[in-house]
């Protein structure tokens, strides 16, 4: 008998099995697809290379026969075994898949986190059959056809059986060194099921980082560190992974076995409670943090029963005015007075945060496919808004803010009508205690606006959008999301009129079924402006109209607008000339929309990097806005905190300072609130630059504190504020924490934008630096490089932003002793 096995070829037949085709060899033996012509199925056949070599025939029969006792639909089924010409073979399910390790760029983290939980209950099986694996690494789990619900433990060939004697002798190690758990790397014959847990949770590492705890080319090196290093924290290499998820990796490899899951059953628990948003073991049960995955979980019950919170705290209000003024003598009436005021803005402050958790969570989670079951309210809306009026009578702003909340749930039951009542309420509320323009009006009658499209009233909807437009332009900017998104529900109602049979028809009705999805969706949702169908739907558009016509320079200058927001800055101030070249139509229609397009252009050119071009039009709109009426002062503002950033940009902080100093004065009116916070703001950035930490510490904190009044109109500028307020943590060497706070930033801003959005690279920029100040290269270098190689194709090699990220890098290079890399690099610049 020949010793060597002669390859198999298609149509050859093992028993009833049909070879198909080859599909790889291993160390032990070359595998088959096969068809099972007895029960019409597809197998593959793993036959051993060498019949005589008794040892790896009796390995691979132990391995059949362990894999065989485990019934489990993500463990690898054996059907049987035989010999062909001398030569072992085990039959095995067929799986058509990638394993793994090639798998995980293509999957998502609700994916990766699935694919685990469901070999936990596999292994968990495995263990109740006796059975320990011993060598579970990303190469042994295989995902079929991409499906993650269809994920298998394979290769059981260094299995063993918890009552049957060890195939391992003293001080030999069987695994995966890079996967092992502690007492593996020592060489312990007396394994048990936690070893196998050790080994899931490092595989769970690596598809979360990208590399296993310990790694090297060095096996015992990996080996030694196994026995003797502690894992690095995932939080360190991965600070933007839930807590939760990250808490549950760490237990999974401690050194102690006594200190990880006890069973794989617990493991797959805990993953499955992560999953639905509740708490989890890894984490410990602080009352903040029930609270916290009770909201996560139950936030449309939340939502409905927050009013029963809210009476109580406007008893609590009630209780303390009537105390107050029953006790309160004549010297005393100041301090009361203070205290009920006192009380009254902790109230406000509780409706914000429960308005602000609302809004969180209306985004879904990282784990959730489909919304949660929503809680449908019982009141008529009079009998609501009485309930509000009688409940919060001295509150008027809790008032707004309860009935916003309530039409917009109403709003997502579709009840339209009812929507429409409270909304105009708190409109209403919202104008008297805030002001026509302040943002939280505007944002709350962009959703009036809405509700009012789906309750088919689309005469009062033109009215409400018409007036909003042109307070959302001045207010928010031309390129905000906010206008982007008034822009497009008035473009809508605007083309709702139309016959089907006028020119260009077809891109009409795209465009009309593109806002017709998007009205449906809930608030959070709405105007991401992310996928790739608007842009081809806008472009479809722009190329069929002419800038003269009102609708078309709207069309265009939300295009633009779109394509600032995937940092696409090619031919954007030709494009922008071509609508501001119709002045004459755009003065007669609106001397202030003319005055809104300048100062669009100069924050264009101030981002471009033409600093002296940009200076000189936010100068003359300044002086040519200053004198007139409240929108002109709202754009002059707007031009001199847009001056204030250039300055600091162009690297001058003293002219910054000195022109936010000039523009100090009383206590706004609310119209102008917005840009008088956001002078503070730019403060704290004057003196992160002039190196004042402690004067940027009160100026950014006191932003913090004050940001959440302007409601989610302002989530750009929100994101800004905590991406300064990271820099500053950063000079004050609380790296851990600044990453914290990056990390959320930026799940945000990419949840609204794309990663190529200017605010996104910033973040990015920022991570790679605190990468750096970490001592963490590796993870900073691609960052660094990818932030240099987008802002260099928008912006070119002088502006200030692909400056930064050049020096960042050249220094990165620096403190690695790179050259070779550091001379490639800056080959790279001189061409």
């Amino acid at each position: 008998m020949n010793d060597e096995f002669v390859p198999l070829q298609p149509g050859e037949m093992v028993d009833h099995y049909e070879i198909w085709k080859f599909l790889g060899k291993g160390a032990m033996g070359r595998v088959y697809q096969a068809f099972d012509k007895q029960l019409n199925r597809w197998v593959a056949i793993k036959i051993l290379h060498h019949a005589g070599d008794p040892e790896r025939a009796q390995k691979m029969m132990i391995e059949a026969r362990n894999q065989a006792t485990v019934d489990h639909e993500h463990v690898c089924k054996v059907y049987e075994t035989g010999v062909l010409r001398g030569f072992p073979y085990v039959v095995m399910q067929y799986i058509e898949g990638i394993t793994l390790d090639r798998a995980v760029r293509l999957m998502s983290l609700r994916e990766k986190v699935l694919a685990i939980q469901k070999i936990a209950e596999g292994l968990h099986k495995a263990h109740e059959c006796g059975l320990i694996h011993r060598d579970i690494k990303p190469q042994n789990i295989m995902m079929e056809r991409g499906d993650v619900a269809h994920v298998f433990l394979m290769d059981f060939g260094v299995a063993k059986q918890k009552t049957a004697p060890s195939n391992t002798i003293e001080g030999e190690v069987k695994g995966s060194p890079a996967y092992m758990s502690p007492e593996q790397a020592e060489g312990r014959v007396d394994l048990d099921h936690t070893s196998d847990i050790y080994n899931l949770g490092a595989t769970l590492y690596f598809l979360l980082v990208g590399r296993a705890p310990f790694s090297g080319d060095n096996t015992v090196e990996v080996l030694l560190d196994v026995m003797e290093k502690e894992p690095e924290p995932i939080g360190r290499v991965q600070p933007d992974l839930p807590q939760d998820l990250q808490n549950i990796t760490m237990k999974c490899i401690q050194k102690e076995p006594e200190n990880r899951y006890q069973s794989a059953l617990a493991l797959a628990s805990d993953l499955g409670r992560l999953l639905a948003n509740e708490p989890v073991t890894a984490t410990p049960a602080t009352p903040l943090y029930l609270i916290y995955k009770f909201i996560q979980k139950n936030r449309y019950p939340v939502l409905a029963t927050f009013l029963v919170l809210l009476s109580l705290v406007a008893g609590l209000l009630g209780t303390t005015a009537a105390m107050l003024r029953a006790y309160q003598a004549a010297d005393e009436a100041a301090a009361s007075r203070q205290e009920a005021s006192a009380e009254s803005q902790k109230a406000v402050t509780i409706l914000n945060f429960v308005e602000d958790l609302v809004v969180d969570f209306e985004a879904a989670s990282p784990w959730e496919q489909s919304p949660s079951i929503s809680v449908a309210i019982p009141l008529e809306p009079r009998e609501i808004v009485e309930r509000i009026e009688i409940e919060f009578d001295r509150h008027p702003r809790i008032q707004a803010a309860v009935a916003v909340l309530v039409g917009k749930k109403l709003l997502n039951e579709s009840r339209t009508t009812d929507a429409v009542y409270l909304l105009d309420f708190g409109c209403s509320l919202l104008e008297r205690n805030y002001g026509p323009w302040h943002p939280r009006t505007l944002r709350t009658r962009l959703e009036l606006c809405v509700a009012l499209v789906r309750d088919r009233k689309p005469e009062q909807a033109v009215e409400q959008a018409d007036q909003l437009l042109k307070q959302g332009r001045l207010v928010f900017g031309e390129d905000h999301p906010m206008t982007m998104a008034i822009r497009e529900l008035w473009l809508y109602l605007q083309l709702d009129g139309r016959s089907e049979d006028e020119e260009p028809a077809a891109v009409y009705a795209a465009y009309r079924r593109l806002v017709e999805g998007e009205l449906l969706l809930p608030a959070n949702f709405r105007w991401r402006f992310l996928e790739g169908r608007r842009r081809a739907v806008y472009e479809a558009v722009v190329a069929q109209g002419s800038p003269s016509s009102a609708i078309h320079r709207e069309f265009m200058l939300n295009f633009l607008a779109l394509r600032l927001t995937a940092g696409d800055y090619r031919d954007v101030l030709r494009d922008l000339r071509a609508v501001s070249g119709h002045v004459a139509d755009v003065r007669r229609e609106s001397p202030i929309h003319e005055l809104s397009l300048h100062l669009w252009e100069g924050r264009i050119r101030a981002r471009l990097g033409q600093f002296p071009q940009a200076l000189s039009l936010f100068e003359k709109i300044h002086l040519a806005s200053e004198e007139r009426d409240v929108e002109a002062h709202i754009l002059a503002l707007r031009a001199r905190n847009e001056m204030v950033d250039a300055w600091i940009w162009v690297g001058d902080a003293e002219a910054a300072l000195q022109l936010a100093e000039t523009a100090e004065g009383a206590a706004p009116e609310p119209e102008y609130a917005f840009e008088h916070f956001w002078r503070g703001v730019l403060r704290g950035k004057i003196a992160i630059a002039q190196n004042k930490p402690e004067e940027a510490r009160l100026w950014l904190e006191r932003s913090r504190s004050a940001v959440r009044q302007f409601g989610g109109g302002f989530q750009l500028r929100a994101l800004e504020l905590e991406a300064l307020w990271a820099e500053w943590l950063r000079t004050q060497y609380r790296f851990e924490e600044a990453a914290v706070v990056v990390g959320y930033a930026y799940r945000a801003a990419t949840f609204y934008f794309e990663p190529e959005n200017r605010l996104c690279l910033r973040l990015q920029l920022l991570r790679g630096r605190l990468y750096m100040d970490q001592k963490l290269m590796l993870g900073a270098e691609p960052l660094l490089i990818a932030c240099y190689e987008t802002f260099a194709r928008q912006f070119g090699n002088d502006h200030p932003a692909t400056r930064e990220a050049i020096q960042t890098i050249l220094f990165l290079y620096d403190q690695t002793q790179n050259q070779n890399k550091r001379e490639v690099f800056q080959e790279r610049l001189t061409l």
